[in-house]
């Protein structure tokens, strides 16, 4: 591995053992032990069908969009901002379902993280930890189209339509290049963690993005990617610890 320098820093003699634990080479924990999720789920996609809707979302990010330049000291808040919201419309394949609209289809869908599930000891009990995740919202759900394209910045349907919409249309693209990566919808949920700072977590198969900072992660498609990227390197290379990715 490289630094920002390009100069190298790290070779690896094994795809298996990247990291160092008490001098010896060994699997990186996050392969060792995978970390599960419980979540809440959306329906099926069999007990609905699948619409195309129209909706808001920031591509990639609102700065961006109005070529904002930075700011001398840090926005604390959305009301330092200093131009509107600016949005732009994008069409999305979602689940409608017993009279609801559920942020799901063949590539991906919106759960809701209900807890961390580390790997037990052997012989030890499974624990349930939920230090580092927001309470329980429920799946989100629309009781219309209007209701979905109402949702604006601040709202925390919102963080969920831009993760949904990045990540659909990115899984997309890589099929279109043939590559076809996951066996079953991508898990997300776009207010997952209660920090600030995203994760992506191999033994679920699910993207985690948190709201801890001033600016919560999914308001931003470079970080939506960027988690993706590690499940897409898992993908590809299962037995090479995401963290090196």
């Amino acid at each position: 591995s490289t630094n920002q320098d390009r100069q190298i820093e790290r070779i690896f003699k094994s795809l298996e053992d990247t990291v160092i634990r008490n001098g010896q080479a060994m699997p990186a924990a996050e392969l060792e032990s995978p970390v599960r999720l419980e979540v809440t789920e959306p329906p099926a996609l069999s007990s609905g069908e699948l619409v195309t809707v129209p909706v808001s979302v920031f591509d990639p990010d609102l700065r961006t969009m109005q070529q904002q330049a930075a700011p001398d000291s840090a926005w604390n808040s959305l009301e330092d901002y200093p131009q509107p919201l600016q949005y732009v419309e994008k069409q999305i394949q979602v689940l409608q379902s017993d009279g609801k609209f559920y942020l799901a289809n063949e590539r991906v869908k919106q759960v809701d993280a209900l807890a961390l599930l580390p790997t037990p000891a052997v012989g030890a009990e499974p624990v349930r930890d939920t230090s580092s995740i927001l309470p329980p919202e429920g799946v989100q759900s629309f009781s219309d189209v209007k209701a979905m394209q109402s949702a604006q910045l601040g709202d925390n349907a919102f963080l969920q339509l831009m993760a949904f919409y990045h990540l659909d249309s990115s899984l997309k693209y890589l099929s279109s290049l043939s590559y076809d990566l996951f066996e079953e919808p991508l898990r997300f949920d776009g207010r997952g963690l209660a920090l600030d700072n995203s994760s992506y977590y191999t033994g679920s198969r699910a993207l985690m993005l948190g709201v801890g900072g001033v600016s919560p992660d999914a308001a931003d498609a470079d970080v939506i990617l960027h988690e993706l990227g590690h499940g897409i390197h898992y993908q590809i290379v299962p037995d090479w610890a995401y963290g090196h990715t």
